[in-house]
């Protein structure tokens, strides 16, 4: 396989991460120019000092500490679910035309589709618990899997599918030692897309159904400040959810995504394997 993958390039995507890490911190300093020029109301804007007092205070009082971790359980969670369920349905539509084009047709219609659209339905099937959420997150990661996924098995060269009749592996074996391995790159860029969704649809689905379990998730965090116009507490709730966005991205994701282009190239590339 011809790998596009340079040192050059992991050093480009190095600086351009920590290019984003001085971007975050010049914003914060900005917020607290603006807020302190223009008098606006601490109300609205609050000083970026009570903001970080506030999230300090929330990590050693534990609260929004165990606020995160439910809501990275879930979150995670229903990535996962979401994966695994997209390879599944990979491996489905890999069966024919016809079950190709069916899981076409839903995946036309599903992707695009928010999933705070289906919760008159969600809430009638699940009511407003856990799996309510779980579901919203899973529908959010699915599609976006789904469909990078069978882009990258569909983008393989013929010689690698030519291995599998050679060794009379099965439909799962197939998916599992060729096609998944020589997807890689598009199965990463599928996830980095689900990750995004499912943070998003966590969030959104518990400021509309509530708290999940006793203490809530960060949803349920922000909803809350909001009610009591805590808006410090709010801010510093929105702080983590940002920065737990990006550290996922660059220090967990964007190392993975590294790593595999090393080994595999980039997406475009899995095409030429096996030269």
């Amino acid at each position: 396989m011809k790998n596009s993958f340079s040192p050059d390039t992991e050093g480009n995507s190095y600086r351009h991460r920590h290019h984003r890490w001085l971007w975050l911190a010049g914003l914060l300093v900005l917020w607290e120019l603006i807020r302190r020029i223009s008098g606006v109301n601490p109300l609205l804007m609050p000083p970026l000092g009570d903001i970080l007092k506030e999230l300090v205070h929330g990590i050693f009082k534990g609260m929004l500490v165990r606020r995160w971790l439910l809501s990275m359980a879930l979150v995670c969670g229903g990535l996962a679910a979401g994966t695994v369920l997209a390879m599944i349905l990979v491996v489905i539509s890999s069966t024919g035309r016809g079950a190709s084009s069916f899981l076409s047709l839903i995946s036309s219609l599903m992707h695009p589709l928010p999933g705070l659209a289906l919760l008159p339905l969600v809430i009638l099937w699940f009511g407003t618990g856990t799996p309510a959420v779980l579901f919203i997150i899973i529908h959010a990661v699915l599609w976006p899997i789904f469909v990078n996924l069978e882009s990258g098995v569909r983008s393989l060269a013929p010689a690698w599918t030519g291995y599998a009749r050679i060794l009379k592996l099965g439909r799962w074996e197939t998916f599992i030692r060729i096609s998944l391995p020589g997807s890689f790159p598009h199965l990463i860029a599928g996830i980095r897309t689900g990750w995004a969704r499912s943070r998003r649809a966590f969030i959104a689905a518990e400021m509309v159904f509530g708290a999940v379990g006793i203490l809530g998730g960060l949803g349920w965090q922000l909803f809350e400040s909001r009610v009591m116009m805590d808006t410090p507490a709010l801010y510093s709730a929105l702080l983590v959810v940002m920065l737990t966005g990006v550290a996922m991205e660059e220090i967990i994701l964007a190392r993975w995504e590294n790593r595999v282009r090393r080994k595999w190239g980039e997406p475009g590339d899995t095409g030429m394997a096996a030269e």
